[in-house]
């Protein structure tokens, strides 16, 4: 019985890693890779925003690869240290998002907390100047 339901749960794990990966490992990902390693190598200036989307890409991609690899070993592993990683990755992925979202609106807020005057600045695109 057991087995059984390590099978179904397993399965489902599956399923919804694949879900995760079907559009990251798409056209989406490859089209955007070459922007970002061309970023990382210092050929296009870089804004503060394609660090926080490219974290949280590595981040969620290392979160997903830890349930498939745990859940298809069937040899013996130190599942504290597997909890620990997997519980490090998704939760700074899910802060970068956080992050992500708050930063943006930092000007506005201290325009209205601190009451300055001036012109309002656009939040940054991750993919640079347009």
């Amino acid at each position: 019985m057991i087995v059984q339901e390590r099978w179904a749960a397993a399965k489902l794990w599956h399923a919804f890693d694949g879900i995760f990966l079907l559009p990251l490992l798409s056209r989406e990902f490859f089209t955007t890779l070459d922007f970002e390693w061309s970023v990382i190598r210092g050929n296009r200036p870089s804004r503060w925003t394609i660090w926080v989307y490219s974290l949280t890409r590595i981040a969620t991609l290392m979160t997903v690869i830890l349930d498939i690899v745990e859940l298809d070993v069937y040899t013996p592993i130190s599942y504290q240290l597997w909890i620990i990683f997997d519980l490090i990755f998704s939760y700074f992925a899910v802060a970068i998002v956080g992050a992500s979202r708050v930063l943006p609106a930092l000007p506005s807020l201290t325009r209205f907390v601190f009451g300055k005057k001036g012109p309002m600045v656009a939040p940054a695109s991750p993919f640079g100047k347009k």
